[in-house]
């Protein structure tokens, strides 16, 4: 297996917009992302960790985001846990309801779950009712998702079996930006690979069964072992910037699937940092990607818009060794932050584009698609 290495930085406010490291490989996939808007299911009962001491299954979660410089936390915040059986409608309940700070856990899994589950064999699992909360310079923001609920498939599927802990490690990389809107928020763009093993140890460093309880009890964070991080392969597409231009009436840019698959793009970004006698601002600007290989102005971000990207409609398929220029023309008027005295980014109003303004570009699609480039008016 060749793994990868890829390292974003841009520049926002001190110079650093993206500052992260994925780790990246070939392999092969499956994930889903859906908005369930009217879903029927059965629940079975199970037990959790607080009254079963037998348990067969665990659940850990772990994740090397991709967001910008200033984010010092990711709260996600979630209402129960569901695993799919195979051959049928039923959905098993976990019971458990929970929050996980996710940008303190790379390299590192955190325990979620120790239940006494069915046999059987599990190939999907859904997490329900998310909300997510980003801390930016200290101060909190909500950050909108493009569902409230997050279904990962299982491939292969989690075997429950007398006699074994089934281990599911949930790997989760969010993508997290500013949003342009009337308020101040972000915008939190999943991705999440569901790996399984036949113990926790397999995962975790100096794991066994008889630990599990008081780790989730201390909430402690537990690294993973390298064989596994080697195993945890983001698959991200290779997209490349190829060239970029922009002035107060049109944008441009060409982007190249250097891949050998397809790539959906959905976001593209706009980032230029202003300055006034008592305070730093951001200008930002967004664009989604039409099928058709246009580019469509947003206004604001809000969840149905972000629904709408994701859910009701698709955005353009690049496909793999190809490359396109996408090209906007009108009047480019940007939504202007400022940082008040409290240190929160507030809006201020709208700003149009003066020559010699340095921007960053930030393009965002599946699968995990992260690409950005600096450019001038």
């Amino acid at each position: 297996m060749v793994v990868k290495w890829y390292i974003f930085k841009t520049l926002l406010f001190d110079h650093s917009f993206v500052n992260k490291v994925v780790v990246s490989a070939t392999s092969g996939f499956l994930i889903a992302l859906l908005m369930i808007a009217v879903f029927e299911f059965f629940l079975i009962p199970s037990q959790n960790i607080a009254s079963v001491s037998n348990f067969n299954f665990v659940l850990s979660i772990t994740d090397p985001p991709i967001t910008i410089e200033g984010v010092n936390a990711i709260y996600l915040q979630y209402g129960n846990v569901l695993l799919h059986k195979v051959g049928g409608d039923n959905w098993l309940s976990i019971n458990n309801s929970g929050s996980v700070e996710l940008i303190g856990l790379v390299n590192s899994a955190q325990i979620l779950a120790a239940n006494n589950i069915e046999n059987g064999d599990y190939d999907m699992i859904r997490f329900t009712n998310i909300t997510a909360t980003v801390a930016y310079y200290g101060q909190n923001y909500t950050a909108l998702t493009p569902s409230n609920e997050l279904l990962v498939d299982i491939n292969p599927v989690l075997s429950v079996r007398n006699g074994v802990v089934s281990t599911l490690l949930i790997d989760m990389i969010p993508r997290v930006v500013l949003s342009e809107g009337n308020n101040t928020s972000f915008l939190l763009i999943p991705f999440a690979k569901a790996f399984v093993a036949n113990d926790p140890s397999n995962f975790l460093v100096n794991v066994n069964k008889n630990k599990i309880p008081d780790i989730m009890k201390s909430g402690l964070k537990i690294q993973i072992k390298y064989e596994a991080i080697q195993n945890i392969s983001s698959l991200r597409g290779d997209l490349v910037i190829s060239n970029a231009s922009i002035n107060p009436q049109r944008i441009s840019i060409t982007l190249t699937n250097n891949g050998s698959s397809q790539i959906e793009l959905k976001l593209l970004l706009i980032y230029s940092n202003v300055v006034n006698p008592s305070s730093k601002g951001v200008i930002v600007g967004a664009f989604m990607f039409e099928p058709n290989g246009t580019l469509g102005r947003m206004s604001s971000i809000g969840v149905d818009e972000l629904k709408q990207i994701y859910h009701e409609g698709n955005g353009y398929i690049l496909e793999a060794g190809k490359s396109k220029t996408f090209v906007y023309q009108g009047n480019l008027i940007f939504s202007l932050y400022f940082k008040d005295n409290m240190n929160r980014l507030k809006k201020e109003g709208i700003k149009g584009l003066n020559p010699n303004m340095s921007f960053i570009i930030v393009i965002i699609g599946e699968p995990l698609i992260f690409s950005s480039t600096n450019i001038f008016s």
